[in-house]
């Protein structure tokens, strides 16, 4: 059996429990033999697997042309979906640009609201700052 499907040994831990070298985690003589079984009977099932599979491929005579027809079909649905797409995007630009246009608008209009109200604030807060200073200099002529 080759390394790389070979389980990790068994190592004696404290207190006489044994113990895998990578988990590190305690296990039973009998735990030990039942999940070294375990992973026997999985890796001679995948390596079962990978014979049928290597066989299947060694005995069918497939060939490069085989996949040919496969690989220009594919080519030919990716076409038409980029096609698709670019038309699909081709219909959104000019919605797309009226709503960037209709967004510059909004945010001209609301720079124009701004600047009408800071315009309107400075007026409105002029005469609130004098009446204020007169307030103030009646309040301390009085003390």
């Amino acid at each position: 059996m080759d390394d790389f499907l070979r389980p990790p040994p068994v190592t004696q831990g404290p207190h006489g429990a044994t113990m895998r070298s990578k988990t590190m985690m305690p296990t039973s003589p009998i735990s030990t033999e039942v999940s070294e079984a375990s992973e026997l009977t999985g890796y001679e099932e995948t390596i079962g697997w990978m014979r049928e599979d290597l066989h299947i491929l060694t005995a069918s005579s497939v060939t490069e042309a085989d996949f040919i027809p496969l690989v220009e079909d594919l080519k030919s649905t990716i076409r038409s979906e980029v096609a698709a797409l670019k038309a699909e995007v081709t219909t959104l630009d000019h919605p797309v640009q009226a709503l960037e246009s209709a967004i510059q608008q909004s945010q001209n209009l609301h720079t124009s609201a701004e600047t009408a109200a800071t315009r309107q604030g400075n007026m409105l807060l002029g005469p609130t700052i004098l009446e204020y200073a007169v307030y103030l200099r009646h309040q301390t002529e009085r003390r």
